[in-house]
C-alpha cells in the first residue's frame, strides 16, 4: 500500500508511540485487503464504548493512548454505553460498576471525543455529506450512513474505527470504492409496511438471506421517515452483515433500480410478504399471549424526536405496570429538546424511563433481575438472551409493547 511521507513518519513513530500503533493497524487491514492507499475522513463513529465490552483492559489502552499525546484529528463520537450517564444512581445501576464505566468514557474525552453517546450520530451533529469518507463502527449507523445519507464507510471494528479517527484516515477499499457499492439482489417488498416495527422484521428478514450482499428494494412506501430506514439498516445489519443497500428514489447514487444495479441484472430477486413478516415477529418471540412482562424496551435504535412524540401520545393518561420497566433509550440532545415541548414529562409522569447514552442490549440484565423483555426492535430481541442475560424475549409493535407495560403482561397481536 503507498503511503505519503507523512503517513510514513507515523508509522516509524516519530509523531508518538500511540498514532504508531494506530496507523500501524491500518496498513495491516489495508494490506488484507490490498489497499491502493489511503484517504482522508471527515469523522468517526465509535462502538464497543461499553465498560461491560471493554472492560479494565479497555480503559487501560485507551489512558495508554492519552499518555501518549494521542488524540483523534477528526470529528469522533461515540456509541451508547452500559449505564444511564446522568441518573445511574436513580435507575439503580451498582455504583462500582457505573464509576469504571464513567473512567472509560473520560479516557475517550481525554482523547478528544464527543461524548454524544447514542447508535444514531447523524441526528446529534455528526452528518457526513454525500461521498465523503467516513469510518463508522455502530453497524446499524454505518448502513444508514451508506444507505440514506450516500457517505461512505466499511463496517469499520470498534478497534479499526479507533485508529481512524486517531490518524484521520482509513485505507481505501470495500465500501469506499464505486464498484463495491453495487446492488446485488432485488428485494421485492409486498408486505404492507404500517409502523417501524414492521421495518425491523423486514430488516431481519432480508439480512437473514443475503447475508453480506447488498439488497435493494422496491415497494418501500415513499413517505418512509428517516427512522423507519435507520430501523431498516439495523435488521439487516444484526441478522446478516449488510452494510449498506439502496432504496432507488432515496438512495443518494441510486435515483432508478438500473442505477442501483450499476446497469446490471440482479443476482437474485425475493419477495417479502406479509406472511414472512409475521414469520419473523413469532421466530423473534420465545413467548406468546399472556406471558408476564418485566421489562419493555424501546429505542433500539436510540429514539428520534417523532418516535418520542408517538410514545407520548400512546401513554397519556396511563400507569406502567407496577411489576414492570418501561424504559425509552434516546440520546441526550433529543431528550432535551423533547422536554421543551412536554414529551418526556407526558412519558415520564407513567412512570416510564427515559434512558439516555443508554444501551440496554450491552448492558447485562443481572442487577434488575430482568427475565422477559418485550421490544419493537428485532435487533434488541437478538442481543436480549445472549447479551443481556434474559430468558425470553417478545418482539411486537411499539403499540403492543406499550400496552404491555400497562397490563404487565403481553396481550393479543394485532
Amino acid at each position: 500500500m503507498y503511503l505519503t511521507k507523512e503517513e510514513e513518519r507515523i508509522l516509524k513513530g516519530e509523531d508518538g508511540e500511540g498514532f504508531q500503533r494506530a496507523m500501524e493497524l491500518l496498513v495491516a487491514v489495508g494490506d488484507i485487503y490490498e489497499a491502493e492507499k489511503m484517504i482522508e475522513i471527515t469523522s468517526a463513529q465509535i462502538s464497543s464504548v461499553a465498560y461491560t465490552n471493554s472492560g479494565e483492559t479497555g480503559i487501560r489502552f485507551l489512558e495508554w493512548l492519552v499518555s501518549t499525546g494521542a488524540h483523534f484529528k477528526v470529528l469522533t463520537t461515540l456509541n451508547p454505553h452500559s449505564i444511564e450517564h446522568d441518573r445511574w444512581k436513580e435507575v439503580g445501576f451498582p455504583k462500582e460498576f457505573s464509576l469504571r464505566q464513567i473512567a472509560n468514557t473520560k479516557a475517550y474525552r481525554k482523547l478528544g471525543a464527543v461524548g454524544t453517546f447514542t447508535c444514531t450520530p447523524f441526528q446529534v451533529g455528526n452528518i457526513p455529506r454525500f461521498g465523503e469518507h467516513i469510518a463508522w463502527a455502530e453497524s446499524s449507523a454505518l448502513s444508514y450512513a451508506n444507505t440514506v445519507i450516500g457517505a461512505r464507510t466499511n463496517r469499520e471494528s470498534a478497534l479499526g474505527a479507533l485508529a481512524a479517527g486517531l490518524i484521520g484516515k482509513s485505507p481505501l477499499y470495500g465500501l469506499h470504492l464505486n464498484e463495491n457499492r453495487k446492488g446485488q439482489i432485488l428485494i421485492n417488498v409486498e408486505a404492507n409496511l404500517r409502523e417501524h416495527s414492521d421495518y425491523s422484521a423486514l430488516g431481519w428478514s432480508v439480512g437473514e438471506k443475503v447475508m453480506s450482499k447488498i439488497p435493494v428494494f422496491t415497494g418501500i412506501p415513499h413517505n418512509v421517515d428517516n427512522y423507519e430506514l435507520n430501523t431498516l439498516c439495523a435488521g439487516l445489519a444484526v441478522s446478516g452483515a449488510v452494510g449498506m443497500s439502496h432504496v432507488p428514489g432515496i438512495t443518494p447514487e441510486a435515483p432508478t433500480i438500473d442505477s442501483a444495479f450499476g446497469g446490471e441484472k440482479p443476482e437474485e430477486t425475493i419477495t417479502i410478504e406479509d406472511k414472512e413478516l409475521k414469520r419473523v415477529y413469532e421466530d423473534r418471540s420465545t413467548k406468546g399471549v399472556g406471558s408476564k412482562v418485566d421489562l419493555v424496551l424501546l429505542g433500539c435504535p436510540h429514539y428520534g424526536y417523532r418516535q418520542l412524540k408517538k410514545v407520548s401520545e400512546l401513554l397519556k393518561g396511563k400507569k406502567v405496570h407496577k411489576d414492570v420497566r418501561l424504559w425509552i433509550a434516546t440520546s441526550t440532545p433529543i431528550a432535551s429538546a423533547a422536554k421543551r415541548v412536554g414529551w418526556l414529562d407526558t412519558i415520564e409522569n407513567t412512570g416510564a424511563e427515559i434512558m439516555c447514552s443508554y444501551c440496554a442490549p450491552v448492558s447485562r440484565a443481572a442487577p434488575f433481575g430482568f427475565e422477559t423483555m418485550a421490544t419493537n426492535s428485532s435487533k434488541a430481541t437478538y442481543y436480549g438472551v445472549g447479551g443481556m442475560g434474559l430468558k425470553d424475549t417478545i418482539f411486537g409493535t411499539t403499540e403492543e409493547c406499550i400496552n404491555a407495560a400497562i397490563a404487565g403482561k403481553w396481550g393479543e397481536r394485532k
